[in-house]
């Protein structure tokens, strides 16, 4: 009996022009680069008790079968290239997935913003031993990780409507050379500022916060984005107050720009921007003779300005 390699993944994504329709990913346009890759099917489970002479398990039915999904992969600039273009980074699709629209400026930058009505579906074909999963009408959220002596990750789960597997091989050799080599965030790398005040940020956890849903009707199945709260948390070095005074900050409740950017190249830069952030209680980590223990948290909360603006990525 002959056994294919089960450590061998390939996946792919592509937007779907009609939701739930399938696009056809292929291996050279649509290769995806990604990290501790999990894909399980999941559904609701419905009990029903019979009444009979003796002992019996219940019957059970698994109705909205699904396929949950995660994955890390890298948050990098778009090239050079796109950069002159105005074109997304190769990950584009799964930040349309993840309820973002994105805007391209010629030569500035391409910038993802959060949107709360027709956010974007894709679909994944993941090839491993020999089958094809194919998932389809994929929505998701985004946690974004940077922390000083770490390559910036993005943390992906993403839910999409089941189809049975099949055997299939991949028909192709995948092309990933669209996607960049990550940067580690550092002195000089990354700069951190808070309110007007460059601080030494420490680490920055963003979490999307999406609420995502199966959602079945007689006619179709989706997966619906219902709601959606943002969140944050900055670790930064321990100053005096005439340096850095989050304690004031949070006492005026006021709003202000919280941001993190990545690289110093043109083609290498990613800012994450908190554009009306408020800072909420802050508070000490660390102390004693090692100074690099001492720390403060304080918990940035994004707020919107108008609509849909709480944040945005700016890739250059």
């Amino acid at each position: 009996m002959a056994f294919n390699n089960f450590d061998s993944q390939t996946i792919l994504a592509k937007v779907e022009v009609t939701e739930g329709l399938d696009p056809v990913p292929t291996p050279a346009a649509n290769a995806l680069e990604v990290f501790n890759w999990s894909c399980n099917p999941s559904s609701d489970t419905v009990s029903r008790t019979p009444n009979k002479s003796f002992f019996v398990n219940d019957e059970v039915s698994y109705p909205n079968k699904k396929y949950d999904i995660s994955f890390d992969m890298y948050l990098t600039g778009a090239g050079a290239a796109a950069v002159t273009a105005g074109t997304p980074p190769p990950y584009d699709p799964i930040m349309l997935a993840c309820s973002h629209a994105g805007v391209g400026t010629a030569t500035v930058d391409y910038q993802y913003l959060p949107t709360s009505t027709g956010s974007t579906t894709l679909t994944f074909y993941y090839y491993q031993g020999g089958v094809l999963y194919k998932v389809h009408a994929c929505r998701g959220s985004i946690t974004d990780e940077m922390k000083i002596g770490e390559v910036r990750m993005l943390k992906v789960k993403m839910t999409g409507v089941y189809a049975s597997p099949v055997d299939s091989a991949i028909g192709g050799s995948p092309d990933f050379s669209s996607f960049r080599s990550p940067l580690i965030d550092s002195d000089p790398n990354s700069v951190c500022n808070v309110h007007g005040t460059e601080v030494h940020g420490r680490s920055l956890t963003f979490d999307q916060n999406n609420t995502n849903e199966f959602y079945e009707t007689t006619k179709s199945k989706t997966i619906i984005n219902s709601d959606r709260k943002s969140k944050a948390n900055l670790v930064v070095g321990l100053e005096t107050l005439a340096l850095f005074d989050a304690y004031g900050l949070w006492e005026s409740e006021a709003g202000g720009v919280v941001y993190w950017e990545t690289g110093t190249v043109t083609g290498d830069i990613v800012r994450l921007s908190m554009p009306n952030a408020q800072i909420a209680t802050p508070s000490i980590s660390g102390g004693g003779a090692n100074v690099t223990e001492q720390a403060i948290e304080i918990i940035p909360h994004p707020t919107p300005a108008g609509s849909d603006d709480e944040y945005v990525y700016i890739i250059k």
